[in-house]
């Protein structure tokens, strides 16, 4: 249709106006907004008419179709329907100014739906996944399902070929070796054969000589008997001997030509006989040189040992290059995932390792998303996160308290009873050594009572001077056999204080232990155990969870070392606190970031709003002629023309916020005013102000006006 249009002369209804300046140079690092303040001043239609901001910003409009986010560059700036537009190369340039409605159209500007998500185990990212999935009617990429199965066929089909490499280089090897012993062999039967050749040889001259001499001597022998004999002898016996050394010659040529025949008959078959040979071995040998040769499958062996921990010489290079071509098929399956659609995107990755080199070859490869998503819990420590995951692993965490607890039990229980014997030997040997100071006590005693009769059974005697030589031998035998009674007293306490203290009063230390043994023989252990106590929300601190927080520990410590290049690599992040926040919110949270740059942007009115202000109202000032008649009139009025001639909202001279909020109509003030969408609007506070900056798009009508009750 296109082609055709193209033939029949006929002017656009609306033209496109390029946006650039011989005059000014602008910079390509200019901030957004002082940009587009400079561009709506190009080539105006009328005064008080400037080009106005689009959804799609500094966005390229035709790269965002295709499913790229590319900045476009002011030197390709264009008008079209009153909006200014950044293409961002003089191709897409071209593309544009040739039909720009295809790049225009609703549901444009969307974002391509290109992300990253990232989040320790049990974060939830999963399931962010999936929400983000079906509102962009996208695909999820898990990693672990699809990228890390194809990696490890690589993988395999990498040690599966080296080998069946190595089993051809053993075969060969192995094959080079047995010819290079064969030809050895051959060498060494090929040296023998000469020698027996040689020998052979001899042989035969040795037994031609002979033959050659005696014949030589026959024909010496007849000559002389010719010229000896000549006279002598008549014809018929020369005749005869003539006839007869014939026949011996005859016999001696027949017997040399007998042996040279057979010895070349030898030669040769000795020579066929060795490349027979020679060719039966080689063949032989090359027939059993397979994969099952015992050389071969030791080399084998060894190759496939080196294999297990085999690896590629890059392996984040075949990682990025699978994670390409699963991309490409997923861009390829949802292509017409909705009418409009961005040809590229509709895809988000999970899973994905954290390893900074891999980033590194992603962005060198240009596989690269638009968000890269960062679910964390950092606040009271994590407390949400490890309450997560107790409840996820409730199970064997509490298998691991009980049996740590009944551990710990039956150690207390094993050091009560050591103890409880310890204090039971002891009071044993208390036990006895009171019985025996007792029984030492009771025997002194009696030995006193015995001493004290027989001191008075010898004063009753008469004889003073026997009961003078008696008294001493008694009482030398009675301090012989008996200690004194300072030792009778001492001796028990020194041996009890080597045991245990000893006790003031003999009854009250023989009393008191009896308690104690009765008190440990009465005291129960408990029979259960309980887990212990934490709040609803909690988690127990308990060191069955150090594993778990390891694992959330060593997640965000590579998070930060990739996050560096993350940001390098200018790619936009977004970190979420789960804390509190159920999926759905998060889904929010995500949708408008990734839309944030498409929606119209609100900003507060500076200095240089008011200064574009009084130059338009000049300009128009100029042009209008009927400006010239009341012109004393309007410099008394001037502010009061230029705000009603000001481009109000929908709530004109009342706050937005306060009738979006509370259904009132409160009268806003010129000083608290912003302006979005080439519209002003006054607020009646700064807070209220502050909203609108915030969420412009919540404070303003969209299908009806806003109603107050």
């Amino acid at each position: 249709v296109m082609d055709r249009l193209k033939y029949l002369n006929l002017k656009r209804a609306a033209v496109i106006t390029k946006l650039q300046s011989t005059e000014e140079d602008i910079n390509d690092t200019m901030e957004n907004d002082e940009l587009f303040r400079t561009l709506a001043s190009y080539k105006l239609i009328a005064p008080r008419y400037r080009w106005q901001r689009s959804r799609w910003g500094r966005t390229c409009p035709v790269t965002l179709k295709e499913g790229n986010i590319f900045q476009g560059l002011p030197d390709f700036s264009v008008s079209f329907l009153g909006k200014m537009y950044c293409l961002s190369s003089e191709e897409a340039l071209k593309t544009f100014l040739l039909n720009p409605r295809p790049y225009l159209i609703p549901p444009m500007p969307a974002p391509p739906f290109k992300v990253f998500i990232f989040g320790p185990q049990s974060s939830g990212k999963t399931t962010l996944s999936n929400l983000l999935a079906k509102h962009y009617k996208g695909k999820v990429v898990d990693y672990d399902k699809v990228i890390q199965p194809r990696f490890d066929k690589a993988l395999e089909m990498l040690t599966r070929n080296t080998i069946a490499e190595a089993t051809e280089a053993a075969i060969k090897v192995v094959k080079e070796r047995l010819l290079l012993e064969l030809q050895a062999k051959n060498e060494e039967l090929q040296s023998s054969l000469d020698e027996d050749g040689k020998e052979n040889v001899a042989n035969v001259i040795g037994q031609i000589f002979p033959s050659i001499n005696r014949l030589a001597d026959g024909v010496s022998y007849s000559f002389t008997a010719v010229f000896t004999f000549e006279s002598q002898r008549e014809s018929s016996l020369e005749d005869n001997e003539e006839a007869k050394m014939k026949s011996d010659d005859k016999d001696d040529e027949k017997e040399i030509s007998e042996m040279f025949t057979r010895q070349r008959s030898q030669q040769d078959s000795s020579r066929d006989l060795k490349k027979d040979s020679k060719k039966d071995v080689t063949d032989y040998e090359i027939e059993e040189v397979t994969a099952d040769h015992p050389e071969v499958l030791s080399i084998i062996n060894e190759t496939v040992k080196m294999a297990k921990d085999m690896n590629f010489e890059q392996p984040h290079e075949k990682i990025a290059e699978i994670l390409d071509e699963v991309l490409q098929e997923v861009v390829e399956e949802n292509k017409n995932r909705f009418y409009g659609a961005p040809k590229y995107g509709g895809w988000i990755l999970d899973n994905c390792p954290l390893v900074k080199e891999l980033w590194m070859v992603l962005v060198d490869k240009g596989v690269l998303p638009d968000l890269v998503i960062c679910l964390s819990d950092t606040e009271n420590n994590g407390k949400y996160l490890y309450n997560r995951l107790y409840l996820e692993n409730k199970q064997e965490i509490d298998s691991k308290i009980l049996e740590r607890l009944l551990d710990e039990l039956l150690k207390e229980r094993k050091e009560e009873e050591a103890a409880r014997k310890v204090k039971e030997e002891a009071l044993r040997i208390e036990e006895e050594n009171r019985k025996l100071l007792e029984a030492m006590t009771a025997k002194a005693k009696g030995k006193q009572e015995a001493e004290a009769e027989a001191f008075e059974d010898f004063e009753v005697e008469e004889s003073e001077l026997h009961e003078g030589s008696e008294a001493p031998e008694v009482a030398e035998e009675t301090r012989g056999f008996l200690p004194e009674e300072s030792d009778i007293f001492e001796a028990p306490e020194t041996e009890h204080q080597s045991v245990s203290e000893p006790p003031e009063d003999a009854t009250v230390g023989a009393e008191f232990p009896k308690g104690s043994r009765e008190g440990l023989e009465t005291k129960e252990l408990p029979e259960t155990v309980l887990l212990p106590e934490f709040p609803e929300d909690g988690y127990p601190d308990v060191p069955e969870m150090d594993s778990i927080r390891e694992n959330v520990s060593s997640f965000y410590a590579a998070w930060r070392q990739v996050e560096t290049a993350i940001s390098d690599s200018f790619t936009q992040i977004l970190n979420l606190e789960i804390a509190g926040k159920t999926p759905e919110e998060l889904l929010q949270k995500v949708i408008e970031i990734m839309e944030k740059p498409f929606h119209h942007a609100a900003w507060e009115l500076t200095i240089e709003d008011y200064d574009e202000e009084t130059e338009d109202y000049q300009a128009e000032a100029d042009v209008d002629e009927e400006l010239e008649e009341e012109e004393e009139e309007e410099e008394e009025n001037e502010d009061i023309i230029k705000e009603k001639r000001r481009h109000l909202g929908d709530t004109k001279h009342f706050c937005p916020v306060a009738l979006k909020e509370n259904f009132v109509l409160q009268p806003g003030t010129p000083e608290e005013a912003a302006k979005y969408r080439e519209k002003i609007y006054y607020f009646s506070s700064p807070e209220a102000k502050e909203k609108f900056l915030e969420q412009p798009e919540e404070y303003v009508a969209h299908d009806e006006p806003l109603k107050v009750k």
